[in-house]
């Protein structure tokens, strides 16, 4: 038998965690079962434990990888924007983008399901749900923050009570979007969020033209 390369060994471990994704966004990341997932993805289940030692194993890396899907939204959203309040706009557009994709369709329902089966049970949580929850949370306020510190945000407001808002409103955004037929439906939702980043920014930033040049150098990601 050839030796497996690490890149083939990289390559079979995303085929393996895209079709446990969508065995587990279709019967529920408690209920499936490591036999569903090669089922899925037409392998044999000691073949999906070469790669995945056991089922919380893999539930935890696909909580992972929706968490850097979650952080490379942001980064996407952060190309061209002017201001961390520019970054939180083009989050929203980037979302709508993405509800027109079925991966993140999967992706809202394994976040949706975190989400209930904390507030079923807080001793047996599903594996990977806080980091969801931190990963949101953590980049919303690191930018309501660089907003103040470069004056684009009044500096009275309470950041992590705006993040947790803004996170509130992106996981109603969830919902909605396993619930309408046409993302595009969500539109108007984009027009409120500019409404109310305008009101909380104060002026001369908020007009036109008034945001200095290089006013973003903490953008980059930095923690």
């Amino acid at each position: 038998m050839s030796k497996v390369t690490p890149e083939q060994f990289r390559c079979r471990r995303d085929f393996i965690l895209a079709a446990a994704t969508r065995v587990f966004a279709r019967t529920g990341c408690v209920q499936a079962t490591m036999q569903d997932v090669a089922a899925e993805a037409g392998l044999s289940v000691g073949a999906i434990y070469r790669y995945y030692p056991s089922k919380d194993e893999l539930v935890r890396a696909v909580f992972d990888h929706i968490s850097v899907s979650t952080r490379s939204l942001f980064e996407r959203a952060a190309e061209g924007a002017e201001s961390p309040a520019d970054i939180l706009r083009n989050a929203g557009r980037v979302i709508l983008e993405r509800f027109r994709e079925e991966p993140t369709r999967e992706e809202t329902i394994l976040v949706l399901e975190a989400i209930l089966s904390d507030a079923r049970r807080s001793d047996e949580l599903v594996a990977g749900q806080h980091q969801l929850r931190h990963a949101y949370l953590f980049l919303t306020e690191r930018l309501f923050r660089q907003a103040q510190d470069q004056g684009a945000l009044d500096p009275t407001i309470d950041t992590a009570g705006l993040a947790l808002l803004f996170v509130s409103l992106l996981v109603g955004i969830h919902v909605l979007s396993l619930e309408v037929k046409n993302a595009d439906e969500l539109e108007p939702l984009l027009g409120v969020l500019d409404e109310l980043l305008r009101r909380l920014t104060p002026r001369p930033y908020a007009e036109p033209g008034g945001v200095d040049e290089g006013a973003l150098v903490a953008m980059g990601g930095k923690e």
